[in-house]
C-alpha cells in the first residue's frame, strides 16, 4: 500500500518538473553573483603576495569551491594565463 503510494507521488513529482521545465522555470539554488570587489581580492592574492587565498574567502564570505569557482571565471573574463608568473 505505502510502496504503491510512494510510486504516485513520484510520477505526479516528475510530472510537475518536466511541466516546470517546459514552461522555462528555473529549478534548484539561484546562482551566486561574484562580488564586484573580487577583481580587487585576486590581485592582492596572486599578484602583489598581499594575503593569503584563505584570509580572501574569510573576508568575502565564501567558500574555497566558490571562491576558486569565481578565480577561475574571473581569469576567463579577464584574459588572464595562470601558467606565467606576472
Amino acid at each position: 500500500m505505502a510502496e504503491k503510494e510512494r510510486k504516485n507521488i513520484r510520477k505526479r513529482q516528475r510530472e510537475g518538473i518536466e511541466q516546470a521545465k517546459k514552461q522555462g522555470k528555473h529549478l534548484g539554488r539561484p546562482p551566486l553573483e561574484m562580488p564586484d570587489d573580487f577583481g580587487k581580492y585576486y590581485k592582492k592574492v596572486y599578484i602583489d603576495d598581499e594575503m593569503k587565498a584563505v584570509e580572501a574567502m574569510e573576508e568575502m564570505e565564501l567558500t574555497k569551491t566558490k571562491f576558486y569557482d569565481f578565480k577561475k571565471q574571473y581569469e576567463k573574463e579577464n584574459d588572464i594565463d595562470t601558467y606565467t608568473k606576472y
